[in-house]
Order: C-alpha cells, then structure tokens, then sequence
C-alpha cells in the first residue's frame, strides 16, 4: 500500500491497520493511545486537531513521508 493513500479523512483504526508504523509518528504531538477517548474511530484530522494542530494537511503530509520512510520491510 502507498502512503499517498492516507488522507486526513482516514480513520486512526484504518491507519494503525494498514500502516502500523504510523503510530510512532503521533507519539510527537502527544497521541499514545490509540484506544483512548474515541482516538481510534476519529480520524486523524480530529486526532491532531485534539492536540492543538493547526495544520492538519501539513502534517498528514509529513506522517505520509514517515510512514514511506519506515515501511517494513
């Protein structure tokens, strides 16, 4: 699966699903527990927008280049 797939719309269940990797990413804006207060069925704009990120697309641009970074292989 590519990175370009994942979009600020994408589920953080889908995400951690297809791109396990991607978990670490959030650990920076402070999201450790993707099972905590709904984190897991919102989806990642309304997990970083939770922790005061303004800029949603920037940073989902910046996740997708972690998560192409750190594929497993």
């Amino acid at each position: 699966m590519s990175s370009d797939e994942i979009t600020p719309e994408m589920t953080m269940e889908e995400m951690v699903e297809r791109y396990p990797q991607a978990s670490r990413f959030f650990l920076r804006f402070g999201i450790r527990c993707f099972t905590c207060s709904g984190v897991l069925w919102g989806t990642i704009a309304e997990a970083l927008r939770s922790k005061d990120v303004e800029d949603v697309d920037a940073a989902v641009a910046e996740l997708r280049r972690f998560v192409a970074n750190n594929s497993p292989d």
